[in-house]
């Protein structure tokens, strides 16, 4: 059997929309605040302990996520051909692919939640944005085992500390 006739027939052959590279969180005042009061103490910590190499690597991490949480995401193509998902520029074989999920009960928008098989990220998260996340949900079944994703111990502690 052909890859093309594999797909329903019911299914565009491609989906693709843009996404933000991450969901933008509103950060007030207070937030900045309060990085910059962690960053401090721990400085201050690291020179009374002596550790001075600890003390650049927070000051380093502190100016990063400051940097990085003033900035606007780039907006990211997301295509689901049948050779994977691509993200901009990097293609990710659906045959490394453990499961998929599509998280629709989600604050707001629905979420595409590839699981790879590697050891350090193994979680690809991607807003659905413009598209019908039905739409996905059967294209990708297609190729991947849907499972409910279950969010880990990190995930968790991202989603309290709000990142």
């Amino acid at each position: 059997m052909d890859e093309l006739e594999k797909i329903n027939s019911n299914l565009p052959a491609l989906i693709e929309w843009e996404a933000p590279e991450y969901e933008a969180k509103e950060r007030t005042a207070d937030w900045f605040w309060a990085l910059g009061a962690i960053a401090f103490f721990a400085i201050v910590i690291s020179f009374i302990l002596g550790n001075l190499l600890l003390a650049l690597i927070i000051a380093i991490a502190a100016f990063a996520i400051y940097m990085y949480e003033n900035r606007e995401p780039e907006a990211l193509r997301v295509r689901l051909s049948q050779k994977g998902i691509q993200i901009g520029d990097n293609l990710y074989p659906y045959e490394k692919a453990k499961y998929f999920w599509v998280d629709e009960d989600r604050e707001g928008s629905p979420q595409l939640i590839v699981h790879y098989e590697r050891s350090l990220f193994p979680h690809i998260h991607i807003l659905i944005e413009n598209t019908d996340p039905a739409n996905v949900r059967a294209y990708l079944k297609e190729f991947i085992d849907e499972e409910e994703h279950k969010k880990t111990l990190a995930e968790e502690i991202a989603d309290a500390l709000g990142f």
